[in-house]
């Protein structure tokens, strides 16, 4: 209505009456999410788990809540637990782990799961950029480049971000390719975001 302090007396009721229910637990989770109360949230999102640990909505509940507090080690054993557990994981379950992997710097990781996802969905162009970055970020920068060259073959241009452009061009330099397209790129990169103008001096 919204009225958090009525919903959760009703959620509490429904609690008490079916404690083995995980529902009653997840929406009391999201009454003190709403609250801004992220510790009873989260306390909350275990419990509906320890009820029923396949439970897909609370699982991912869970992950969402750590992702977007940004606690990225959090989030990102929240979303392995949704995987390994949840009942009804979706694509985008396992596209949010590549972030977190990604974020946390586990680049491996988090190019065998790209990699894999990419084989179940061809779809998803954002998944090739985040690969070509793992492999630059781990040293295998002809295989990068190979990726990135794809991955703009593929993502229409209002999908192009300005460091899609900053990764292409640096591993551009690393391969001892073309410099003239690298310095070409990187001031691409540096045209869709004036904050790079550190890369500047990786132009010079």
């Amino acid at each position: 209505m919204p009225n958090g302090g009525l919903a959760a007396q009703q959620y509490e009721l429904a609690e008490a009456v079916e404690p083995k229910n995980p529902l009653a637990k997840l929406m009391l989770a999201k009454v003190y999410k709403a609250a801004k109360l992220p510790e009873k949230a989260a306390d909350f999102y275990d419990k509906a788990i320890a009820v029923s640990p396949s439970y897909t909505p609370a699982l991912r509940a869970k992950a969402e809540h750590y992702y977007y507090s940004r606690k990225w080690d959090k989030a990102t054993e929240a979303y392995k637990e949704l995987i390994s557990k949840g009942a009804a994981v979706k694509v985008e379950d396992e596209m949010q782990l590549a972030n977190c992997l990604f974020i946390t710097k586990d680049y491996k990781a988090c190019s065998e799961l790209v990699e894999k996802i990419i084989k179940k969905d061809g779809s998803k162009n954002y998944l090739r950029r985040l690969l070509g970055y793992c492999y630059y970020e781990t040293g295998d920068y002809q295989k990068g480049m190979e990726v990135m060259n794809d991955y703009f073959t593929k993502v229409t241009p209002d999908k192009i971000i300005s460091t899609d452009y900053l990764y292409l061009g640096r591993m551009q330099v690393k391969t001892k390719g073309d410099t003239i397209a690298a310095i070409d790129n990187l001031k691409k990169g540096i045209k869709m975001d004036s904050s790079a103008w550190a890369v500047r001096k990786e132009i010079g």
